[in-house]
């Protein structure tokens, strides 16, 4: 890692590049409109941004599957299906059942099994695959449950294993390839959390703003529409006085603390709270949420993470408190700017 290299952050959206160094464990990063901006330097990993032109490999890859398709029955699946009843009907008739007409093959239907084959486009040649939550019904978005797809936003060839977090093993889901600019089904992750907290209360759903928001909504469904809470970072003017108030010390902010509050009206004494937010990392968030549960004397239910940035304490510090911790993924370390998950 050095200066000018191109980075993005991993606890938040945004990157830029390396504009300077600050001691050893900060690293300053220029965005986009000049601002320099102080992060762990675990907290960035580089971004390569060299042209990796794929057309070559894209072709390389449609000829070897034309190959293998040459080797495959080309009859539809009409030709297939009356295969017996084509040969009774033409020796019937005194014609060589291996003869093939004009007219049959004007009557076959070639929709059947046509596929169209994989389409580059300008600016794929980069690799970009994320993970995108779609609601099954847009018309009810606060209410919907989500589908998760996997996207492959390049003129790529993705070849993906996809493992859930269970516990201290792990299960595999899918594996597969991805093909050049196409998306594939993964699961819903709302069911994925209902099925990690099975008989488990959950009254109400808690998560700090901002990142964490979407992906409580996105499990509330799961656990039968519950209400979903999230604390506030900044007081805004239909705020009143009467919250509760934690503090959390920042990590990606040079271990600033900022305040967390919830107002009293949406946490309830007695109310089985589930924390669910994106990422695991010190456990600073995390402890200053089970404060703020605490104060309004709710029980925590369980605690549901994206991803667990398993090198760093806050996972070994909750799971010593007792509470019931579920990540969808873990990362074992960034040695060397690279990501390690779990096997």
């Amino acid at each position: 890692m050095k200066i000018g290299d191109k980075v993005r952050f991993l606890s938040e959206s945004g990157g830029g590049r390396i504009a300077g160094f600050k001691g050893n464990n900060l690293v300053l990063v220029e965005d986009q409109d000049g601002f320099e901006i102080p992060m762990p330097i675990n907290e960035v990993v580089v971004v390569g941004d060299e042209d990796y032109s794929t057309k070559r490999m894209v072709e390389v890859e449609q000829r070897n599957r034309a190959q293998e398709k040459a080797k495959e029955d080309k009859r539809s699946l009409r030709q297939r299906l009356n295969e017996g009843t084509d040969d009774a009907e033409a020796r019937a008739k005194g014609q060589d059942a291996e003869t093939v007409t004009a007219k049959d093959l004007a009557a076959d239907d070639p929709s059947i099994n046509f596929e169209p084959q994989p389409q580059e486009r300008r600016g794929g040649d980069k690799p970009t695959v994320c993970l995108a939550f779609v609601p099954m019904d847009k018309q009810n978005f606060s209410t919907t449950r989500f589908e998760s797809y996997l996207v492959n936003d390049s003129n790529y060839y993705v070849h993906f294993t996809y493992l859930v977090a269970e516990g201290s093993t792990w299960s595999l889901r899918q594996t597969g390839e991805v093909e050049p600019n196409t998306k594939l089904f993964l699961e819903e992750i709302g069911r994925e959390f209902r099925r990690r907290f099975a008989g488990c209360q959950v009254d109400r759903i808690l998560t700090i703003e901002a990142s964490g928001i979407g992906i409580a909504c996105l499990a509330a469904p799961a656990f039968d529409h519950v209400p979903v809470v999230f604390a506030k970072k900044n007081k805004t003017k239909n705020i009143d006085g009467n919250v509760y108030l934690s503090q959390v010390e920042s990590f990606t902010q040079g271990k600033r603390p900022y305040p967390i509050f919830v107002s009293k009206e949406f946490l309830h004494p007695g109310e089985r709270v589930l924390l669910i937010d994106d990422f695991l990392a010190n456990g600073n968030a995390a402890l200053g949420a089970i404060e703020l549960i605490d104060q309004a004397g709710a029980q925590l239910a369980g605690m549901g993470f994206i991803i667990e940035k398993a090198f760093q304490q806050g996972g070994g510090i909750l799971r010593d408190r007792g509470i019931h911790i579920e990540s969808l993924a873990m990362i074992d370390s960034l040695d060397n700017c690279r990501i390690h998950i779990r096997d």
